[in-house]
């Protein structure tokens, strides 16, 4: 699955100078009365880089869409394997909103933001990052933080293409279920951002730069130095995953509040367009711009913001893009196929 060689052609109308055809995409946007998002040239992205552009997308949108599981919303039901079909949830009784940095402060990890760089790895990032919040919202308490980062690293190296589609290749996309896969057969090590040796494997890209490939597996903690756990008894299972299904966008949003509150954080996917990367702040929805490609993010909250019905959603961009890393996206309506697919990791 070739991320950029797919996606290379879906920039449609690209010239030698291609961030003129972005500021169009602000000037129009600004000038849009009806619009709830703002959009502003982002400092993360070279705008006449198309190949920078499309590397932080690593999810095959049109492959996805065939997929048993993928909610279509056209009266038919996904088929009902790892899948949650609890359409007669009842979420009256839970909050209007919810901000999970905010319910459980101590997990630092539902509010840090990384940096997937110039690599494919969303699928990798948001599975495993929406992991490490459930796993300190579980396990933590009021007077104990038990906060583990699991490595979105290892599953670069060492997920293969059966299991996460990624070939032995990450950086060129791979399976929404993928990582979840792999942990439940074989386990996780621990490990974060790009040069963070406080376990046992850090992300191998430093932001700003990019990279075709992953390193080859590597069955060793990257710092034996200081980190003295070893890779295999570093290792941490779950013990599987829920695809959380529903008829409708109304359903599938009822069943992922639910499980926002229940237990944490959840992976979902999008369709990504043009403007997105212009995205600034307020709630998103498509305005214009050609599609780009398929995108895995991490859902941390929802709420209601001028009337607005909004996820909260936690990207994989670094920091200097959209809200501190942070977006809002239109809920219940299935904007840019946001309830489509919708998964979380259970413990």
């Amino acid at each position: 699955m070739n991320t950029f060689a797919t996606l290379l052609i879906l920039f449609l109308g690209a010239t030698a100078n291609n961030s003129d055809r972005f500021v169009e995409f602000v000037n129009r946007h600004r000038n849009n009365a009806t619009s709830n998002w703002h959009a502003e040239l982002s400092t993360r992205f070279d705008y006449n880089n198309q190949h920078q552009l499309l590397s932080v997308l690593g999810v095959s949108g049109e492959i996805l869409k065939k997929n048993k599981h993928f909610n279509k919303f056209d009266g038919s039901q996904p088929e009902t394997a790892n899948v949650s079909q609890a359409n007669k949830l009842l979420t009256a009784s839970l909050p209007t909103s919810l901000d999970l940095r905010a319910k459980y402060p101590k997990c630092w990890s539902i509010g840090y933001i990384r940096d997937q760089a110039g690599c494919g790895s969303c699928w990798a990032v948001s599975s495993m990052t929406s992991l490490s919040d459930r796993y300190c919202i579980k396990n933590s308490n009021a007077t104990t933080l038990v906060q583990r980062s699991f490595s979105y690293e290892d599953l670069l190296e060492c997920c293969n293409n059966t299991v996460c589609g990624s070939g032995g290749n990450g950086c060129n996309g791979g399976y929404m279920t993928g990582g979840y896969s792999y942990a439940q057969k074989v386990g996780v090590s621990s490990g974060e951002n790009y040069n963070n040796y406080t376990s046992c494997k850090p992300y191998f890209l430093q932001p700003g730069t990019s990279a075709s490939n992953a390193p080859a597996c590597r069955s060793v903690c990257t710092n034996t130095a200081t980190y003295k756990t070893a890779y295999a008894k570093d290792l941490v299972k779950i013990t599987g995953y829920t695809i959380l299904a529903g008829s409708t966008p109304a359903i599938a949003s009822s069943n992922m509040i639910a499980a926002l509150n229940a237990a944490g954080s959840i992976m979902v996917y999008m369709d990504v367009y043009e403007d997105f990367f212009t995205y600034s702040s307020g709630v998103y929805e498509y305005t214009s711009g050609a599609y780009a490609g398929g995108h895995a993010i991490r859902i941390i909250g929802y709420g209601v913001a001028n009337g607005v019905n909004y996820w909260l959603a936690a990207n994989s961009w670094g920091v200097s893009w959209g809200m501190a890393g942070f977006f809002q996206i239109q809920r219940g309506v299935n904007m840019v196929n946001i309830e489509s697919y919708p998964i979380q990791a259970n413990l």
